[in-house]
């Protein structure tokens, strides 16, 4: 990931299990967290930096944090911009 890159996610909180559905031009999750003061939306930064193999740190929510459709940010490190540039 030589830039950073945003990402596009519909969100299923409060579901049975945690996980992907799908991935493609925009992902779609499910969090078994309740959207209850943030926490689901933490949960899906979460699962994204882990299925990009990122730390938090780096996953960002740029758009949507009150809906089903959120976008994410996820950016890239300081090696991977100086090796790109």
């Amino acid at each position: 990931m030589a830039s950073d890159m945003k990402l596009s996610i519909s969100v299923i909180a409060g579901a049975r299990t945690t996980g992907v559905i799908s991935k493609g031009e925009a992902w779609k999750v499910k969090v078994q967290t309740a959207p209850d003061k943030g926490k689901a939306n933490d949960a899906v930064r979460e699962l994204i930096a882990k299925e990009l193999g990122v730390p938090k740190s780096r996953v960002t929510l740029v758009r949507g944090a009150t809906s089903r459709k959120k976008v994410f940010e996820i950016k890239s490190s300081p090696r991977e911009r100086d090796a790109a540039g």
